[in-house]
């Protein structure tokens, strides 16, 4: 398991190589004992948490706890759907997610986006629009 910085720096790396990448994305990787913005209550009950926000409404945020990765948000604007922006996106919260350790990724996502994320490889678990990848 790689240490939180390295995983930063992972992150950072990989969103810098995203065809649609520039400054205004706003970056943030923390462990727990990080507790200084509103995501407080999920940095304490997550050893790593993840959080990219751009201008365009494009977000992340996803946390990581004893091998399960959870997606809480994941959006890309609406303009720029269908181009693979989201495809890139996840595949680099996934390689995140696998450096620290995750064995299983969840999320809960609209009935709308299932589509996406079936792409993604997740399936649908219950009525709850709640979606599991075995990784």
């Amino acid at each position: 398991m790689m240490c939180v910085a390295a995983l930063k720096s992972l992150w950072c790396d990989s969103l810098r190589r995203l065809p649609f990448y520039d400054d205004s994305f706003d970056v943030d990787v923390r462990s727990s004992g990080s507790v200084s913005s509103w995501y407080a209550d999920l940095i304490y009950r997550h050893p790593l948490f993840i959080r990219s926000e751009h201008q365009d409404g494009t977000l992340v945020v996803a946390t990581v706890a004893e091998g399960l990765g959870f997606i809480d948000s994941f959006q890309v604007k609406a303009g720029e759907r269908r181009r693979g922006h989201g495809r890139l996106l996840y595949e680099t919260v996934e390689q995140v997610m696998v450096a620290f350790g995750c064995q299983n990724i969840q999320l809960s996502a609209s009935f709308h986006a299932r589509p996406f994320w079936e792409r993604m490889g997740f399936r649908y678990k219950n009525g709850n629009q709640l979606y599991e990848k075995v990784l």
